[in-house]
């Protein structure tokens, strides 16, 4: 028939997510590697420098508690997303981006971080806990949620003080 129409076929390999999850599996930062990037990400440019970071070991796309702490290969930053929760997304939505960076990470590109998750071994099941806060040494310790809340009410009431502060009285003239 000469309709003018012409067809392609495109064939490609679906890989089973247990596959990948497990694949991705395999790959690590091991404890010590871990350990050297929380202290490289507290090295100063010469500014300000950190003296504390709070992380959250809750997953920034699922908000439940990481399970398999996973991050790419390439990102620098000490928080962690949920390997399970970071594919489920990207096997109906693949877009591969780092979830706290924003960075491609391909899942190829993939790590779990065995200092994370040592951490979230010695945290327990403990469902209360949503923050620990890291010491430039790698040292952690709980964040209290409660101490936290009295911190940012604080903040707020300074903040808040601050701006009535800046605005400049109003003079009516009423000659």
């Amino acid at each position: 028939c000469c309709c003018g129409f012409s067809f392609g076929v495109k064939t490609s390999i679906v890989t089973p997510f247990e596959s990948v999850l497990q694949g991705a599996k395999l790959k690590t930062i091991d404890a010590n590697e871990g350990l050297n990037r929380v202290k490289q990400s507290f090295v100063s440019d010469g500014e300000i420098s950190e003296s504390c970071r709070d992380i959250s070991i809750r997953d920034p796309l699922s908000q439940m508690r990481i399970t398999i702490p996973a991050k790419g290969k390439d990102c620098t930053h000490v928080q962690c997303f949920d390997l399970e929760s970071f594919l489920l997304v990207n096997r109906k939505h693949p877009k591969f981006k780092c979830p706290c960076c924003s960075k491609l990470t391909e899942y190829s590109n993939l790590v779990i971080d065995k200092f994370m998750e040592d951490v979230l071994s010695k945290l327990g099941d403990n469902e209360d806990i949503e923050e620990i806060q890291i010491q430039p040494s790698g040292e952690w310790k709980v964040v209290d949620p409660e101490e936290k809340a009295k911190k940012r009410k604080l903040i707020a009431q300074n903040e808040e003080q601050k701006a009535k502060k800046s605005k400049p009285e109003q003079v009516i003239d009423l000659t």
